[in-house]
């Protein structure tokens, strides 16, 4: 490996706090302090979708494995699910008491984790909700 930069992807206007890959696919996601998550393709460098619907801060990203979905989390409280191949959002998945630090999908399973400010870890089926 020689360290050789790839590509440097710009458009966030504030710092970029989260990226994670989609897996199986030439795109990651980033979310950002200007409340914006993004969806690029890595190999082109082509920005294909910015997702607008947090109003603060996005702390963390990750992908969903196995679906189309990405979730992410906010220092508005929320933990959002969105469908990277559109852009749209699926559902504002939970509201919680603080401000979410991490989300993760947990593998093989329909899960999803996340942490707040608080030192909570919150433990969510992102079927069901429950």
């Amino acid at each position: 490996m020689t360290g050789t930069l790839l590509r440097t992807l710009t458009n966030h206007t504030g710092a970029v706090n989260s990226v994670a890959s989609i897996y199986n696919t030439d795109y990651i996601v980033s979310g950002s302090d200007d409340k914006t998550i993004k969806i690029w393709n890595y190999t082109t460098g082509e920005l294909l979708h910015n997702l607008t619907g947090h109003s603060l801060s996005v702390r963390s990203v990750a992908s969903i494995l196995n679906t189309d979905l990405i979730v992410s989390g906010s220092d508005d409280k929320t933990i959002k699910i969105w469908d990277y191949k559109t852009g749209n959002l699926s559902t504002i998945f939970f509201e919680a008491s603080d401000i979410i630090y991490s989300v993760a999908s947990i593998i093989n399973k329909d899960l999803i984790v996340s942490g707040t400010k608080g030192k909570i870890l919150i433990l969510q089926n992102c079927t069901s909700g429950e």
